[in-house]
């Protein structure tokens, strides 16, 4: 039996519209929020939870999460949108 491994990027914010704002207006507005503890909540239905905060550690909690065949498992991970300024940059060269 295979894992259901369910992966949630966490940045606390409505990233990409922060970002758009801040381009537009200079800052952003009512795009902050907080993120529930997701490996709590995880446990809490009964499922393994699991937080990376870097890839390193994303890539062994993933072998770990594999190894789940009855229980499904909950990766929590913490990403930072600041780097889709980047991507934002590139996009307009292209159309």
């Amino acid at each position: 039996m295979h894992p259901i491994i369910i992966v949630v990027w966490c940045d606390y914010d409505f990233g990409i519209i922060s970002l758009k704002q801040s381009m537009e207006f200079g800052r952003s507005a009512y795009t902050k929020f907080n993120n529930p503890d997701f490996v709590k909540l995880a446990e809490s239905f009964g499922a393994i939870g699991y937080r990376a905060k870097n890839t390193e550690e994303f890539s062994k909690v993933l072998e770990k999460a594999k190894k789940s065949t009855t229980v499904p498992v909950i990766i929590a991970i913490d990403v930072d949108y600041s780097a889709n300024l980047i991507l934002l940059e590139s996009s307009r060269d292209t159309f």
